[in-house]
């Protein structure tokens, strides 16, 4: 992924989910809030939704840590690599955003406000 098409497709969700077409509310509803039963590591409930927080909470958390380096990681062939350079510790998948540059930064947060609103209101 891009910067642009990772918060291209979070726009998505944001429009999709403060503006419903009465047509397909109940499908982008089923897609976005469906809750559904997590592992017991994860516990309890979760949905699409709570996940694209989470990984914003993420990218963002790891894109400000590091805002002082120029180099924004997008991809690398070694996960391990990706993971020494989010400071994770974690393995990622070699074409997962781990963070982004200072203007999708700004971005970001805002889609990161909404989302949280959006999920608020949908408790």
């Amino acid at each position: 992924y891009s910067e642009r098409a990772y918060l291209l497709g979070q726009s998505f969700v944001i429009h999709a989910l403060m503006h419903p077409v009465p047509a397909l509310d109940d499908i982008i509803a089923s897609v976005y809030l469906r809750r559904e039963v997590a592992p017991r590591s994860v516990g309890g409930f979760h949905n699409l939704l709570h996940e694209i927080i989470a990984k914003t909470k993420e990218i963002v958390q790891t894109s400000e840590h590091r805002a002082d380096e120029a180099d924004v990681h997008l991809t690398t062939p070694s996960t391990t690599s990706i993971a020494r350079a989010t400071g994770s510790g974690k393995e990622v998948d070699p074409g997962d955003i781990t963070r982004v540059s200072g203007g999708a930064l700004l971005l970001l947060r805002k889609h990161l406000k909404e989302l949280l609103l959006i999920s608020a209101e949908r408790k």
